[in-house]
C-alpha cells in the first residue's frame, strides 16, 4: 500500500504553514504528510494553501472542502496544466472520500513526483469533513 510511504504529522501547529519548523521538516522529504481534521481546519484559514479534491467530478459537485479544485486522480495527466505553473513550495492538501479511498495518496505521490515539496493528505477526507461540518 502506498499509505506506508507517508508520515503522519503529529502535534498542534499553527495555520502558518510557512513556519520555518515545517519547512525544515519538509525539506528533503519525497513524500506527503498525513494530517488530521483539526489541522485541515487551520490550513483552510490560510489563503496560500491549495486544496485538491481527488474524487470523481460527480462527487466533487455534491460537495467539497472550501475552495478546493477538483482533479480526479486517474485524470491527473490531463489536468497537470492546472498545477504545473504553481510554485513548488506552495502548500497543497489532497483529500478524497477518506477511509479506504487511496485517491488522495496517489494524487499526493503524483504532486511530489513533479516537484512539489509541501504536500499533505487529509486522511479523514470528505466523509469525515461532512460528518464534523454538517
Amino acid at each position: 500500500s502506498s499509505r506506508r510511504r507517508h508520515t503522519r504529522l503529529q502535534g498542534d501547529w499553527s495555520s502558518d504553514v510557512c513556519s520555518s519548523d515545517l519547512k525544515t521538516e519538509m525539506k528533503g522529504q519525497a513524500k506527503a504528510l498525513e494530517i488530521r481534521f483539526d489541522q485541515v481546519e487551520k490550513l483552510l484559514t490560510n489563503p496560500d494553501v491549495l486544496f485538491i479534491d481527488a474524487r470523481p467530478a460527480r462527487e466533487y459537485e455534491l460537495g467539497h472542502i472550501g475552495q478546493a479544485i477538483n482533479i480526479y486522480t486517474p485524470e491527473f495527466e490531463q489536468n497537470i496544466g492546472r498545477v504545473i505553473g504553481l510554485p513548488r513550495e506552495k502548500p497543497i492538501v489532497a483529500y478524497c472520500g477518506g477511509g479506504p479511498c487511496e485517491l488522495s495518496h496517489e494524487l499526493a505521490d503524483n504532486l511530489v513526483k513533479i516537484g512539489f515539496t509541501r504536500v499533505f493528505v487529509y486522511v479523514g477526507g470528505w466523509s469525515e469533513w461532512k460528518q464534523k461540518k454538517p
